[in-house]
Formats: C-alpha cells, sequence, structure tokens
C-alpha cells in the first residue's frame, strides 16, 4: 500500500489533527474524523515543508504530547516491511 499526504494520514487511527490543514467548506456534514487504523502512529506529512510548513509546525505543538507522531518533510518517506519500521 502507498499513500502520500493525506491518502498517509489516513491510515493513522485518527485525523482530528489534520483539520486545520484543509479547508472544510466542501465537506460541512463531516462529523467523524475517524482513520482506518493501519497504523499505530500519525504520519505528519510535509513537515516543516511547504506548502504546510506553518500547519505542520503548528499541529506538532499541539498535539505531540497526545499522539504518537511520525513526522515527516517532503523528502522523506516511512515504510513498513515484516512489521518492521523505517524512516527514510
Amino acid at each position: 500500500m502507498i499513500g502520500e499526504s493525506a491518502g498517509a494520514m489516513i491510515l493513522s487511527p485518527d485525523i482530528t489533527y489534520v483539520k486545520t490543514m484543509d479547508d472544510l467548506k466542501p465537506a460541512p456534514n463531516l462529523e467523524a474524523y475517524t482513520g482506518l487504523g493501519v497504523t499505530h502512529f500519525s504520519t505528519l506529512p510535509h513537515y516543516l515543508d511547504a506548502p504546510f510548513a506553518n500547519e505542520t509546525s503548528d499541529i506538532f505543538k499541539s498535539y505531540h504530547e497526545t499522539i504518537n507522531f511520525i513526522p515527516i518533510n517532503n523528502q522523506e518517506t516511512i515504510t513498513i516491511l515484516n512489521d518492521e519500521l523505517m524512516k527514510l
């Protein structure tokens, strides 16, 4: 499975932390922020990189004590192979 940006975040147990990165107007009835729960961590893509440098910094500061984040910038990947997690 490959996920990039939102495609990686949706694998998290919960995606509430990304509310500040997206415009919620196209989904006015969105009430649940449950992720797929495939991973035991939450990916924070674009960390300190364009186009979301400020947003990702704020998200990390707001949630890092309560969410098991793996922040990645635009040049990094997270790979899980045979239950081994690698951040490259």
